[in-house]
C-alpha cells in the first residue's frame, strides 16, 4: 500500500509542474519588464563614440559581438530616459585590478592576462586605461600617445639610455618597446 501512495504522490507532483509551466513562461514573456539596452540605444546620445570606435575592435556597429554594455555593464534602463538620474557605469572609475578583470573578458591574450597576475604596471595600481583609450583611435591599439613617447612618459631613464652609442635602435623606429615587453613570458 506503501508504494502505490508513493506513485499517487510522484504522478500528483508531476501534473502540478505541468500546470504551472505555462504560468512561468507567461512570466518570461511579459513584455513590460526591463529590455536589456542595446547599443544603438546609446548611440541615439552618444554619437560621437561611434565615429570614435569607427573601425576598431570595439565599433558596436554591424554584427560585432561587442556592444555598449560589454564595458558599460549595469546599466539601469531608466538612464535611457534620465540620464543624470540614473548614471552609466564608467570603467575609468574602477579599481585598477576591477578594469583588468572587465578588459580580459575579452582580451585574455598574455599581455592582458599578464596583468592580472605579474605585471610591475598592476603594482603601479595601473591598468589597461592607462594606456589604453577605448573612445578614442588616434594612436594603433588605442593607445593614448605613440607608442615609444607613451612608454618614456612613465619611463625617462630608459630614453636615456637609448641615447647611447651602443642601444636598442627604438630612436631609429627599427624596433619599438612592445617588441620585447609585450611577451608571453613578460
Amino acid at each position: 500500500m506503501r508504494h502505490s501512495s508513493f506513485t499517487v504522490f510522484v504522478i500528483a507532483a508531476l501534473a502540478c509542474l505541468i500546470a504551472i509551466a505555462p504560468l512561468a513562461w507567461l512570466r518570461v514573456a511579459r513584455s513590460d519588464e526591463p529590455k536589456p539596452i542595446d547599443s544603438a540605444a546609446c548611440l541615439e546620445c552618444h554619437e560621437s563614440d561611434l565615429s570614435a570606435m569607427g573601425g576598431t575592435a570595439h565599433d558596436v556597429t554591424g554584427n560585432r559581438t561587442v556592444a555598449c554594455t560589454s564595458c558599460h555593464t549595469h546599466i539601469d534602463p531608466a538612464h535611457l530616459e534620465e540620464p543624470e538620474e540614473h548614471p552609466v557605469s564608467n570603467p575609468e572609475t574602477l579599481r585598477a585590478d576591477s578594469v583588468v578583470a572587465l578588459c580580459t573578458t575579452c582580451h585574455a591574450h598574455p599581455h592582458t592576462l599578464n596583468m592580472l597576475e605579474r605585471d610591475p604596471h598592476q603594482d603601479a595600481d595601473m591598468s589597461c586605461l592607462s594606456c589604453h583609450r577605448i573612445h578614442d583611435n588616434k594612436h594603433a591599439g588605442l593607445l593614448v600617445e605613440e607608442q615609444t613617447k607613451l612608454c618614456y612618459s612613465c619611463h625617462p631613464s630608459a630614453r636615456a639610455d637609448f641615447a647611447k652609442s651602443s642601444h636598442h635602435p627604438i630612436e631609429d623606429g627599427v624596433m619599438q618597446c612592445m617588441d620585447c615587453h609585450m611577451s608571453a613570458n613578460q
